[in-house]
């Protein structure tokens, strides 16, 4: 979820200059979250959104498109709040597809297939989602985010 001009910092990073197809190309992969064929879950850690990676005003403006996921039919949105304890302590992050877990690091991408490790990722985020702020928790934490 990301506003046109913060879908841009990661090009500049990268290449050093920005590609107006590859901003074009995330923005366009949002559009999954409008398809009422598919259920997404998202679950942030509260840490990851305080980081201030960008200007007030685009960090601001990232935090209303995330806001504006909460609510939504085909989305479960939530955030793990700073206070509450956690289950686990997630050592890196993952996308978890059907019979997939997508685990991206500094410098590559690691796709696993094997049914039990896919298993053990969904029972851990099954786990985290037991504590995660979602609904109107999820929106007061998003509001103190605000600069």
């Amino acid at each position: 979820m990301r506003p046109r001009d913060r879908a841009r910092r990661p090009v500049r990073r990268t290449a050093r200059r920005c590609s107006e197809n590859a901003v074009t190309a995330r923005m366009q992969r949002q559009g999954v979250l409008y398809d009422t064929s598919k259920r997404i879950e998202i679950l942030v850690g509260e840490a990851g959104l305080r980081y201030p990676i960008c200007a007030p005003e685009t960090m601001s403006a990232q935090l209303d498109r995330i806001g504006s996921l909460i609510g939504m039919s085909t989305v479960r949105f939530g955030i793990l709040p700073l206070n509450r304890r956690m289950p686990y302590m997630p050592m890196h992050g993952y996308t978890l597809f059907d019979g997939l877990a997508l685990v991206e690091n500094i410098t590559a991408e690691i796709r696993i297939r094997d049914e039990d490790e896919v298993a053990t990722y969904h029972t851990l985020t099954d786990r985290l989602w037991n504590v995660a702020a979602e609904g109107d928790d999820a929106r007061a934490i998003l509001s103190s985010l605000r600069p």
